[in-house]
């Protein structure tokens, strides 16, 4: 199946200037420019100390022989997909956080749940504990469901527009735009470019950092969308102050009103309800307060917590204050508002001592006690009553006579699905939707085993309903939590046979599935670029897999003119050279010797500083192109070093006679460096070409000076068949 996504090459301009040769030798067994990027080994006893202590020389200042930023993506990962947990407050209790500075409630308690303090037990389907000192949530507005999501009604899906106010009557703040992300992201290189990537504020102007911003900025405040239920509320906080003559009716009123809220009907309103007092300790009585709260918790339940706060606003210079911690997890529409409205003088926010420790205790206790339980009972309920059914024969039975008996007509396709194709949606209570929701439960528990077999079963069931944004969502999740399991082990504790069970080509159906929908089906960018790049952080977090992950990077950048604006591609390019430097060195293991990719990583380097000179960033090409001379350096070709000095000098172009832009005289364009590189790797190596349904043909190299088959276990090579 070819989704026809490659796009074709621009035509060259008639005064693009002749690429210059590489420089002939006359020896026919020694080649100066033609250099292999390995060492090849005579014997494996001899010769690994000699290779061990070269290759430190080789890799220069580049040098990353182990996956770089493990730790960082495995928990940039799970941090995004957590628990949200919506906020309906009365206006007492709004009018308390504003005394305090802040614009109600949900801003007070939002900056105190991104990181739960203390260590948090989590149960899986096994009933086996782990213990994470990581676990967060994400506190949102009852609101926001509305304001972020698409509004399903009666009358069909619409979409809020493009620029205008949300429902509410707000600027939108919502994540999901990638026209956002690229303002954003431009801001940051444009500052660091005046700064010269000197840090402000504690924020690191690198590269690295920066793209480690971008994909933070991505997955913060996803849109509300009946596919996933990541961003659909777990519970919902409804709180009251002491100042409230008549709390226990004014909680009766909050509930019946946050029932009533024009929520899209495929979020399900069957989340866990948490009772809050916020007592004032500044001007009523706290006998009276407990009282109220002896009272809540008959009426209620347990799922209730007593806060006691002060109403007086905190500056930095009162005694005990504490400067409030600034929110990790927003969006990129809602960092440009800050951007917009920020003012130097402006103090930063500031709670009592006292104040934040009850909110932090306030978070802990609402998890620990009545969150993690809630969601470990919905696990095992839906996994025993609804995927129990769909797993073993019988579920292979139903899902075989949904597949061909159902589709015998349209009459019977309808009446035998639940999907409601009017509103591309499937009613909350549904088995697809309740299976779909189970899978985003055990995820964000961090059960990737049983998500990744209830994501397996869900694929077939939306195929066979053409619910075609579930099923790329399916597919999406089943690839990322196969990649999540294989790196459950450290890279150096796997052996030969944990390897041998996830290769990077089963990846490759379900991705290009999940993407050809994205694109063709859905018109949905956001959802695709998600998928893509999700997918390179957790390959190149292995060794092994750095090639996959650089080949589905450079898939994204196939496409780019219809899913990337520049500044994020040029982020992409870099990050395919970042995916390369994972190998900079060759890595030796028990069984084989898996070879370097620095000649690569330094080609997606120039790549990539030629796209930041285009567009005039003189600092961020300087910085990409450092330690490219450790492996461009001794290479006798004068054309590529001048190419690459013009890139750090600024790029200057001349108007020709026809008005078109040119080069200056004697420099070169990227595009030819990667054609030579592809030239000379034809002079001494042995390729394969291998055919995608996404992009076009990739080119892979196994390596060495003459065709050297690649052994099982040595990576991501080791699939490619001959």
């Amino acid at each position: 199946m070819s989704s026809g996504f490659h796009q074709p090459d621009r035509p060259r301009s008639a005064n693009h200037p002749s690429f210059p040769q590489p420089p002939s030798s006359s020896s026919s067994n020694h080649h100066p420019y033609l250099r292999s990027s390995t060492f090849r080994a005579n014997s494996s006893v001899t010769s690994l100390p000699n290779l061990l202590t070269r290759q430190s020389t080789l890799s220069g200042t580049l040098t990353a022989n182990y996956p770089v930023d493990s730790e960082h993506t495995s928990t940039l990962l799970q941090h995004a997909f957590v628990p949200h947990i919506a906020v309906h407050a009365s206006d007492d209790t709004n009018e308390l956080a504003r005394d305090k500075g802040f614009e109600d409630f949900k801003e007070l308690l939002r900056p105190y749940g991104e990181t739960v303090t203390g260590k948090i037990n989590i149960r899986d389907s096994q009933g086996h504990g782990q213990t994470y000192d990581d676990f967060g949530i994400r506190i949102t507005g009852m609101w926001d469901l509305l304001d972020d999501g698409i509004t399903t009604s009666n009358n069909g899906p619409s979409l809020r527009p493009g620029g205008g106010l949300t429902a509410t009557g707000k600027i939108p703040t919502g994540g999901g735009n990638l026209d956002d992300l690229e303002r954003l992201m431009a801001y940051h290189v444009d500052r660091a470019e005046e700064t010269k990537g000197v840090m402000i504020n504690g924020e690191d102007s690198s590269g690295q950092s920066m793209y480690r911003l971008f994909l933070r900025r991505m997955l913060s405040r996803m849109p509300v969308s009946p596919h996933e239920t990541f961003t659909h509320p777990v519970a919902c906080i409804i709180a009251i102050s002491s100042r409230n003559p008549h709390p226990i009716e004014a909680l009766r009123k909050l509930y019946d009103s946050g029932n009533q809220v024009p929520i899209p009907l495929y979020v399900s309103r069957d989340y866990l309800r948490y009772y809050v007092l916020v007592h004032d300790d500044d001007r009523d009585d706290f006998e009276t307060s407990s009282r109220l709260f002896d009272q809540m918790k008959k009426h209620f339940g347990l799922h209730c917590h007593l806060l006691r706060l002060r109403s007086t606003q905190t500056i930095v210079s009162d005694d005990g204050a504490v400067v409030v911690p600034q929110c990790r997890w927003i969006s990129a529409a809602e960092e440009l508002q800050m951007i917009k409205h920020d003012d130097d003088l402006t103090p930063p926010k500031c709670l009592y001592d006292t104040d934040a420790v009850a909110l932090k205790t306030l978070v802990r206790e609402m998890v620990l006690q009545s969150i993690i339980p809630f969601m470990e009972r919905c696990v095992s309920t839906w996994n025993d009553q609804v995927a129990s059914k769909r797993r073993g024969i019988s579920g292979k039975f139903f899902s075989l006579s949904r597949r061909y008996l159902g589709t015998s007509s349209s009459s019977s396709r309808s009446s035998s699905s639940s999907y409601d194709s009017y509103t591309s949606s499937y009613p909350p209570h549904t088995p697809e939707a309740t299976m779909r929701k189970l899978a985003d439960y055990a995820f964000m528990l961090r059960d990737f085993k049983l998500a990744h077999s209830t994501y397996d079963v869900l694929r077939s069931d939306y195929q066979s309903d053409k619910a075609w944004k579930y099923h790329a969502a399916s597919q999406e999740m089943t690839a990322l939590t196969s990649i999540l399991l294989s790196n459950a082990q450290p890279l150096h504790h796997q052996t030969s046979s944990s390897s041998k069970q996830f290769k990077p080509a089963s990846l490759e159906p379900l991705l290009d599935v999940a993407c050809y929908s994205y694109l063709s089906r859905c018109r949905d960018r956001f959802a695709f670029t998600r998928c893509i790049l999700l997918t390179v952080e957790l390959l190149r977090t292995n060794a092994n897999y750095v090639d996959a992950a650089a080949q589905y990077a450079c898939r994204a950048l196939d496409i780019a003119t219809i899913t990337l604006p520049p500044v994020l591609t040029a982020f992409v390019t870099e990050r395919v050279a970042d995916c390369y430097a994972v190998r900079a060195s060759p890595v030796y293991s028990s069984t084989s010797l898996i070879k370097s990719r620095r000649r690569k990583m330094a080609m997606w380097k120039v790549l990539a500083a030629e796209k930041w000179a285009d567009m005039g960033k003189r600092w961020r090409v300087r910085e990409v192109l450092e330690g490219v001379d450790a492996v461009y350096g001794s290479v006798e070709w004068e054309g590529l070093r001048r190419f690459i000095e013009s890139l750090r000098d600024g790029w200057e172009g001349e108007a020709g006679d026809d008005g078109s832009e040119t080069v200056r005289q004697g420099t070169i364009r990227a595009s030819d460096v990667v054609q030579t590189e592809e030239k000379e790797e034809l002079g001494v190596k042995k390729h394969v070409r291998k055919k995608s349904s996404l992009g076009p043909l990739e080119l892979l190299d196994f390596g060495g000076s003459e065709l050297d088959l690649p052994l099982a276990g040595e990576g991501s090579d080791s699939f490619i068949q001959s």
